[in-house]
């Protein structure tokens, strides 16, 4: 038995702005690297400079990266194919409880708003932001993590009307 993803079969060109709202929603275009080609003189950027990357993060990484090469490209060009199966292992840092995987989508998104100039696209990183303090919230491994996500959220509610944040998400935070 075979578990596709999205696999559509759909092929959507995007201009820039369009590939990477579709990135950071997660609707169409999957946040894996493992899924992608990209051109040589994209790439080559992370292989000269390896400051680009925090190397610490171990959960979201491949969102991170994906942001900004699909940031350094004109155009993107999706085919919803699947053309490879994914395996998850019980131990793996997208199945486990570790600390990790609850801290790194907050540093990954703080990144993404810290260097993202676009209000549109900012908009639409700060969402996903919420979505992962709220994620934090509802965990029980690690109370602190919830604890101050659910500090920072309050905070941030002031700020819900001005990037558009969905009811969903103001009343799972109330």
């Amino acid at each position: 038995h075979s578990d596709y993803y999205y696999n559509t079969g759909k092929i959507v060109v995007q201009n820039n702005q369009k590939g990477l709202i579709d990135l950071i929603q997660g609707k169409y275009i999957d946040p894996g690297l493992w899924n992608k080609i990209y051109r040589k003189k994209l790439i080559k950027k992370f292989i000269d400079n390896q400051d680009i990357i925090d190397y610490s993060i171990k959960n979201l990484e491949d969102l991170l990266i994906n942001y900004y090469l699909f940031k350094d490209s004109r155009i993107s060009i999706y085919e919803d194919m699947c053309k490879y199966h994914y395996t998850l292992r019980k131990s793996s840092a997208a199945t486990s409880e570790r600390r990790n995987k609850f801290e790194d989508p907050i540093k990954v998104m703080n990144l993404l708003m810290n260097s993202e100039s676009n209000e549109v696209l900012y908009s639409e990183i700060y969402k996903r932001y919420i979505y992962a303090l709220i994620n934090n919230v509802n965990q029980h491994s690690y109370q602190d993590i919830s604890i101050k996500s659910k500090k920072i959220l309050r905070n941030e509610y002031k700020n819900y009307n001005k990037y558009y944040v969905s009811k969903k998400y103001k009343l799972l935070t109330i």
